[in-house]
Order: C-alpha cells, then structure tokens, then sequence
C-alpha cells in the first residue's frame, strides 16, 4: 500500500460527498421544485461529514508536523549541548595538561 492511498480514499470519499449532496438538492428541487426538510438535513449531514474529513486530515497533518519539528529541534539543542560539553572537556584537558606542565 502506498503512502498516499489513505489520503486519495479520504479526499475521494469527501468529494463523493459533496457530490451527492449537491445532486439530493438538484434532484429534490427539480421533482418537488422545493427542498423539504428531509432532503436538506441530508445536504447538510453530507457536507457537514465532508467538510469534517478535509478538516481532521489536515488538522492530524499538521500536528504531526509540528511534533515532528519539535523533536528534530529537541535533537539538534541535544547534539549542540554535547557539542559544548566536548568542548569543555577539551579544554579542560588541555588546561590541567598546562598546569601539570608549568
């Protein structure tokens, strides 16, 4: 399964949604030439559900964006810190090299 086959089975399905609340309007209206309140608690079910997965796909995608540069910020403040420590360590060394020297 490809990376992305999630992603086309949740925009595809939204679309169809969409879709088929737009044609219940057209057809309703084009047989009764009026929406009742079944048909229109149907268009809004569908858009309401549509909307709600475009909304939660792109809500988790930048979640999981924003946790994934948190940690890549944590590891390089990680990796900076380990740097200094080395460093201070080296200088150290070479400093009690000198003391024990002099």
């Amino acid at each position: 399964m490809q990376d992305n086959t999630k992603d086309w089975i949740q925009y595809s399905a939204g679309s169809a949604m969409i879709v088929a609340a737009i044609s219940m309007g057209f057809i309703s209206f084009a047989v009764t030439l009026e929406i009742g309140p079944g048909p229109l608690t149907y268009i809004g079910e569908m858009l309401s559900a549509a909307l709600g997965l475009f909304g939660i796909g792109v809500y988790a995608k930048n979640k999981t964006e924003g946790i994934i540069k948190k940690i890549e910020r944590r590891f390089q403040e990680y990796q900076s810190l380990e740097d200094r420590l080395k460093r201070l360590e080296e200088n150290n060394d070479e400093t009690d090299d000198n003391k024990q020297q002099g």
